[in-house]
């Protein structure tokens, strides 16, 4: 099993979770969607598009917190 996250062109997660190890990319089921390994959710991270063809999982310097459980607030 392997983790992964699926995000959309402008790096927001959309969603993250488990799957088996070679079902990863088929994790982008619509149109305008990415997949890629690694661990990240859409409150605390974003993916950087910065470096063409090497996204990267980045903590957000401020989380999303709106619609956190307050047992997560920092």
């Amino acid at each position: 099993m392997k983790k992964f996250v699926v995000y959309d062109s402008t790096g927001r997660i959309l969603r993250h979770g488990f799957c088996q190890d070679h079902l990863v990319r088929a994790q982008a089921v619509n149109e305008g969607e990415f997949a890629m390994e690694g661990e990240g959710n859409d409150l605390e991270h974003y993916v950087s598009l910065s470096v063409p063809g090497m996204p990267a999982i980045l903590r957000k310097e401020v989380a999303d917190t709106e619609y956190m459980p307050d047992w997560r607030r920092r």
